[in-house]
């Protein structure tokens, strides 16, 4: 039986560790994989931050390129990459949900919800009260704004290094209209 070579980044793998994350901790992958330059393969050298897709078996993991290193062996080249899960890109992005009515000045990771509901469909339409803003409301500015590729007086795109993240989370469950998130910026 001829098993598969399984190629990522260019590369052959030798072998893979994958941890799940669990409360604060995150999901990790460690990929080892050999450069064989009779073989053609090229380590395609992804930059720390970037997105990547690594399938093994059917399996994808979706995440973000953490680190890399090399070391030679007698096989050739051997990378060991670090993938991540994405944690790390909602981690530096704060949300403005009540009390600041002004721009955001150009700020990466900055995203004035209160603002751009409250200046684009009418002054008092957020809603916010001492219980907080509509989850709704929430989600869906917070999807509006990301989608966007520069940052405008309300925010845009989430900054991870030299990339760009959009967020879309109408995917998560439904919640009852009723449900607001009560503060005045959150993470």
């Amino acid at each position: 039986m001829t098993i598969p070579v399984i190629n990522y980044l260019g590369c052959s793998l030798v072998s893979c560790n994958a941890q799940m994350g669990w409360g604060g901790n995150p999901s990790q992958v460690n990929v080892t994989l050999v450069e064989d330059l009779a073989a053609g393969n090229l380590f395609l050298q992804p930059e720390p931050g970037e997105p990547t897709l690594f399938n093994v078996a059917g399996l994808n993991i979706a995440g973000i390129i953490q680190s890399w290193k090399y070391r030679q062996s007698t096989a050739g080249f051997l990378y060991e990459v670090n993938i991540t899960d994405p944690r790390e890109v909602l981690s530096s992005t704060q949300l403005i949900l009540n009390n600041y009515a002004g721009n955001v000045g150009g700020v990466p990771n900055l995203i004035n919800v209160y603002c751009y509901i409250e200046n684009n469909t009418g002054f008092g339409s957020s809603l916010a009260n001492e219980a907080g803003m509509g989850w709704k409301k929430i989600r869906d500015a917070v999807t509006t704004l990301t989608a966007s590729t520069t940052i405008g007086p309300y925010g845009g795109p989430i900054h991870l290094k030299s990339h760009k993240y959009g967020l879309d989370i109408s995917a998560l469950p439904v919640l009852p209209d009723d449900f607001r998130i009560g503060s005045d910026s959150i993470s």
